[in-house]
């Protein structure tokens, strides 16, 4: 996919301060979720899409810049942390499903996306260190197009796998590294790409992946 006029250089001022802004408009109010008795479910924050969770998987939505820079197509995100997510004892410690909603001007393809990715844990690492200082070169991700298995809810779209190495921002705030699989598909009305990206530092095989694969399996857009 060949990336439109500006867009390169934007990528790269959104690599280096997670975000382009050219304008300021009125921001979707962040809103948190947190997970309630068992049986009752978690529905979307944001305009737009349909994700019916389970109640104790947090939800939270902000507002996110479009990486192309233009003030009034800035995308909308949402995420799920998963159960023990700040529970470093847990198994799921970490882990979390990450929803972008962004125009479809914005290239998704793996190089755009490592840009994404790295810009965004970096600045969730960022706003969470305080005083600390941390080494924003350790902020990469490696993503490469995989063929994967098509879902009910996600028959059409690309997927992608790698890794992101990051820094662990809720304790030690020592290096790690996040597996990560991504999937990007067209919503329904054809103006926005959604962007799922599954992030776990479990490796492949332990069940906390088979969770998020049920929490992309919840997902639409439209």
């Amino acid at each position: 996919m060949g990336a439109p006029r500006g867009v390169s250089a934007c990528l790269t001022l959104l690599a280096l301060t997670a975000g382009c802004r050219t304008e300021e408009r009125k921001s979707v109010p962040r809103a948190v979720l947190p997970g309630s008795d068992a049986g009752q479910v978690t529905r979307a924050l944001i305009p737009g899409i349909t994700w019916t969770t389970p109640a104790d998987w947090r939800a939270e939505a902000e507002d996110l810049p479009s990486p192309l820079g233009r003030g009034s197509e800035r995308g909308a995100g949402e995420l799920r942390r998963a159960p023990g997510y700040t529970d470093a004892k847990s198994e799921n410690f970490g882990s979390s499903v990450i929803v972008w909603l962004l125009p479809m001007a914005t290239p998704a393809d793996a190089p755009a996306l490592n840009l994404l990715v790295s810009a965004y844990f970096r600045g969730a690492c960022q706003r969470s260190a305080g005083a600390r200082i941390l080494d924003l070169r350790k902020f990469k991700a490696e993503l490469v197009r995989v063929s994967e298995p098509a879902t009910d809810r996600n028959e059409t779209g690309d997927n992608f796998r790698g890794s992101a190495e990051s820094y662990e921002c809720q304790y030690s705030f020592q290096p790690w590294t996040l597996h990560l699989r991504v999937h990007v598909a067209e919503c329904a009305e054809g103006q926005r790409h959604a962007i799922v990206v599954m992030a776990s530092p479990q490796q492949d095989g332990k069940f906390i992946w088979h969770e998020l694969g049920q929490r992309l399996k919840e997902f639409s857009c439209h």
